[in-house]
């Protein structure tokens, strides 16, 4: 996915969420405040290497340089992926299916089921 994507709004099917605001401070003498709170939504798409129907990415995701500078590299959103690769491989045994074929619900389901604070589906 890219940082238009981000920006459009157009993210479908997320299964992680990062915050970079929060964490990522390089000033430590005048640490910027950023009075918001913004969120990146990682898509499902993001995980699933393309062409490769069984093999999934918890770090080296799909994304573009602007999108990668976003929220994903921070370690509490690559955890957030793992689990959500995690979860795609436990649904796609569960189904008897490759993982690039897991509906989103089963994922969504899961994840939300454990704690996840994914929006609504």
């Amino acid at each position: 996915y890219t940082a238009v994507d981000i920006r459009a709004g157009t993210l479908r099917e997320p299964v992680a969420v990062g915050c970079y605001c929060e964490y990522d401070r390089h000033d430590s003498f005048y640490p910027t405040q950023i009075p918001t709170t913004r969120y990146v939504y990682v898509p499902m798409r993001a995980l699933l290497a393309a062409g490769h129907p069984r093999l999934l990415v918890s770090t080296a995701v799909s994304t573009d340089c602007a999108a990668y500078s976003s929220a994903v590299r921070m370690e509490h959103t690559r955890a957030n992926m793992g689990a959500a690769a995690a979860a795609i491989v436990m649904t796609a045994d569960e189904l008897g299916v490759q993982p690039s074929a897991v509906p989103y619900g089963a994922v969504w389901s899961r994840l939300t089921s454990r704690g996840y604070n994914l929006p609504a589906y």
